[in-house]
């Protein structure tokens, strides 16, 4: 079977372990990235099978981010999941444009990552 590769976008460290914490039982290869421009690079450098940004990033936001991975050739299915601290009519109608799979809300339980992985990934396997 083939290790998934995760991508987490997002300018604060703690954000960026919170998460790592919650997806890692799913046995992937996790990276990160600290702002939008960096996620744009390691989208280039490698294929991710998921990406979960933060909306508000340094350099851009992640609506701005994704328009420029889903450019890179076997990103356009993608799925991207975006925490964010609200949301609104416009958001939710850019996102549905974009492709944005998930929208989380800060604060966010590790539960709401869990069922974002199931869906996407796979279930982890009870040992």
């Amino acid at each position: 079977m083939t290790v998934k590769k995760v991508l987490i976008i997002d300018y604060s460290a703690s954000i960026r372990m919170l998460i790592k914490m919650s997806i890692r039982k799913y046995g992937c290869d996790i990276c990160d990235a600290v702002d939008g421009a960096d996620g744009i690079k390691r989208a280039h450098a490698e294929k991710f099978d998921i990406i979960f940004t933060a909306y508000d990033i340094p350099e851009m936001n992640a609506f701005e981010m994704i328009e420029k991975i889903r450019e890179i050739p076997g990103y356009s299915k993608t799925p991207f999941v975006v925490i964010a601290t609200n949301t609104n009519n416009v958001m939710a109608m850019k996102r549905r444009k974009l492709g944005v799979k998930a929208w989380i809300t800060k604060p966010f339980q590790p539960m709401a990552l869990a069922k974002v992985m199931d869906h996407y990934i796979s279930k982890p396997s009870k040992k």
